[in-house]
């Protein structure tokens, strides 16, 4: 599986698309070692599990007020 460590070298993005896609992939670790789904962290924060893939796969890279939609709803379901 291609990482963004992988890829991260061969693009050229603006230092805030950069620090979103690395904030994502913290995030998205986070949410796959807790063992919570793509399915149900998107029901939380009320977006589709299509659009909440894309965002980790970096088909659309999400803006900062849905990065902050993912985190709150991952840290509410960790607690």
């Amino acid at each position: 599986m291609t990482t963004w460590q992988d890829i991260k070298p061969t693009l050229k993005l603006d230092p805030a698309e950069q620090a979103n896609i690395e904030k994502l992939a913290e995030l998205s670790a986070l949410r796959i070692s807790n063992n919570i789904s793509q399915t149900v962290l998107a029901r939380q924060i009320g977006v589709s599990q299509a659009v909440l893939n894309s965002w980790e796969n970096l088909d659309e890279t999400p803006i900062p007020e849905s990065l902050a939609w993912y985190e709150q709803g991952l840290r509410l379901l960790l607690n």
